[in-house]
């Protein structure tokens, strides 16, 4: 499937199912995907574009392969039990709606994080911003895509139930001169 051009699936009676499929996201367009996903194979992630789930996932072969471009998650179970593994591209998350908890998902290894930050941020600084939930025994090394001007610092927080929260600081650098 290729899309070249903003589009958005949203009608709950929809599905996908995939089996060693490929969703190619043009530059510059958005492909929402607000149904459930059925796995039946690996699916690969590419173009520079950004893919938004928001179904469920099933299946039982439930893979997703990030090789460019942004993922973004609007349903905690886009990507429930999904292997999701980054070989480009990266994650992207928005400071104003993650919530306490970020995505839910199997990650594992590097991740490569976007922040969806305002065009005209000047000033605003983000604390305690949940990227995403994974057990505690997961090995993740979360790495900020550069953000002119900005400073990301991650952090964990245990959750107490056998798993814990990325959390990121993120806060505006250097300075601003006012002459009256």
């Amino acid at each position: 499937l290729e899309v070249t051009n903003d589009l958005v699936f949203a009608t709950a009676n929809r599905g996908l199912t995939v089996e060693n499929a490929q969703i190619k996201v043009g530059a510059g367009a958005t492909f929402t995907f607000a149904n459930d996903i059925t796995y039946a194979g690996p699916l690969v992630k590419s173009g520079a574009g950004r893919l938004v789930l928001g179904g469920s996932a099933l299946g039982s072969k439930k893979t997703l392969t990030v090789a460019e471009g942004t993922l973004a998650v609007s349903k905690d179970a886009a990507l429930d039990g999904v292997a999701v593994t980054f070989t480009g591209g990266a994650l992207a998350v928005d400071p104003e709606t993650s919530g306490e908890y970020g995505v839910n998902g199997p990650f594992s290894g590097s991740l490569p994080v976007a922040f969806d930050l305002p065009a005209d941020e000047e000033t605003h600084r983000y604390s305690d911003v949940a990227v995403c939930t994974v057990d505690a025994s997961a090995n993740v090394t979360p790495k900020a895509v550069r953000i002119p001007r900005h400073r990301v610092v991650f952090h964990w927080r245990d959750n107490g139930d056998d798993t814990k929260t990325l959390l990121a600081d993120i806060s505006r650098t250097g300075c601003a001169i006012i002459l009256r």
